[in-house]
């Protein structure tokens, strides 16, 4: 069972004492499996089942004891006794391992060896969900309605990861590839910066989401995780002082800024000639796209010159590289932005700082299909008709794996490139490569 695989994953590696997100919050395993019969309660077979004690929380024996003396439960999770193994598994080892602390109050309180908690990552909620999901009178929309019995003791952060998770199709990483490192994402309500936000998070990063649309990014950080790891920030990156606001918000907050994302960026209007471009249109997307990213790029140094380290990052275009694929405005900001990230190479590696850019191929996101007049699934087709590599739909985090890799230690050595995630779309001259195709078929 593809759950039960994932839990066992989950329990080999939450002993850690660090949550999903890097940070030192610490939950309950019995809070999780408190939540996790409140999800089999969400189950007509389990509608009925009452096993929570109303007067005190069980330990990890507790619940293993509830869960193996339930036929109930075994009907819903065939694989009862693994789970009852893994619980058991796991609480002896809690009782050997001296000095396990939690939060409570406010304060931070270490606990003896027999206690009979243990530290709780979200990697091991989402396991959870997909060992619940695997029952089959549970599905995603009962598990995004639910509230748990026990929600007056459910700290806020778990009960919101809890609605994320269960409609979450994507399990943790292997590896917390930037545990520790805060980010700023500008642009990060929507689109590619959302998507790296959601990344960045799994990585175990602190974010900072700075965009205009503020309806948006609340949505997203609610999502993500709890205000000590991600927070929202109104700014228009083409104000000087919300961008100084966002770092300083980092900074304040978190004390230090590892990487700063200047992904925020319009299309301009979709005109393709010389003639239909105006002044107007060409301030207002040299305004976001150039302006914005050097506003983020300048008071990113100034904190990140002090550290002797960090990473800038800016999102360009693919127009970068193969000409005529975007206006004449947004493909001249472009290439603004791949000098300028040559240039502030040369300039921030002498204090150790490396800046790269990413140029993305088109993508099916909200921004594009919008300013096409399309739905985001025509806009999917024409893109993959138009392909370099079949099979293989492009996506937002295709561009949000390529920051993580550019933010990450993996890329230490790594500045002044401009990576571009086209499937190999401006390798070739498409329409040659087919004439040739046809003509020696």
């Amino acid at each position: 069972m593809e759950g039960m695989m994932l839990l066992e994953d989950a329990f080999a590696k939450c002993g850690k004492g660090k949550d999903f997100f890097g940070g030192d919050t610490i939950g309950y395993l019995d809070i999780a499996l408190g939540s996790f019969l409140g999800w089999l309660r969400a189950s007509e077979k389990m509608a009925n089942i009452k096993l929570l004690d109303e007067t005190k929380t069980p330990g990890l024996f507790g619940w293993a004891q509830r869960f193996s003396s339930n036929a109930a439960v075994k009907d819903v999770i065939p694989e009862t006794e693994k789970l009852v193994e893994l619980v058991k598994m796991m609480a002896a080892q809690c009782r050997r391992r001296p000095g396990w602390t939690r939060l409570r109050g406010g304060s931070r309180q270490t606990l003896g060896p027999d206690w009979r908690s243990m530290a709780l990552s979200p990697s091991l909620l989402i396991s959870i969900t997909a060992l619940v999901r695997s029952a089959e009178d549970v599905s995603a929309s009962k598990l995004s309605a639910l509230k748990t019995d026990r929600s007056s003791e459910t700290p806020s952060w778990l009960e919101s990861n809890l609605i994320f998770l269960a409609n979450s199709q994507r399990t943790v990483p292997n590896e917390l590839r930037l545990e520790g490192k805060v980010a700023i994402i500008t642009g990060g309500a929507s689109g590619i910066g959302e998507t790296t936000a959601r990344l960045f998070a799994r990585h175990g990063a602190k974010i900072i989401i700075a965009d205009v649309q503020d309806d948006l990014g609340w949505a997203v950080c609610k999502d993500i995780g709890t205000d000590e790891n991600v927070t929202y920030v109104h700014c228009n990156v083409t104000v000087d002082h919300d961008v100084k606001n966002a770092v300083d918000t980092a900074m304040s907050k978190y004390g230090k800024l590892d990487i700063m994302y200047n992904n925020a960026g319009i299309p301009g209007k979709l005109d393709f000639t010389i003639q239909g471009l105006d002044y107007e249109d060409l301030k207002k997307v040299f305004d976001v796209n150039v302006y914005g990213a050097f506003l983020g790029a300048k008071h990113a140094a100034s904190v990140m010159i002090p550290a002797k380290k960090g990473v800038i990052l800016f999102t360009a275009s693919l127009g970068t590289v193969l000409a005529g694929t975007s206006p004449h405005s947004y493909a001249a900001s472009k290439y603004a932005v791949v000098g300028l990230t040559k240039n502030l190479c040369v300039e921030l590696g002498q204090h150790g700082i490396r800046v790269n850019c990413i140029s993305p191929g088109a993508l099916p996101t909200p921004l594009l299909s919008n300013a096409f007049g399309m739905e985001k699934s025509t806009f999917e087709g024409l893109l993959c008709e138009a392909a370099n590599l079949k099979g293989v739909v492009p996506t937002a985090e295709d561009v949000a794996e390529a920051a993580v890799f550019l933010g990450s230690d993996e890329s230490k050595y790594l500045s002044g490139i401009n990576l571009v995630v086209d499937g190999g779309y401006s390798t070739t001259n498409q329409h040659f490569s087919l004439l040739l195709h046809s003509q020696m078929s």
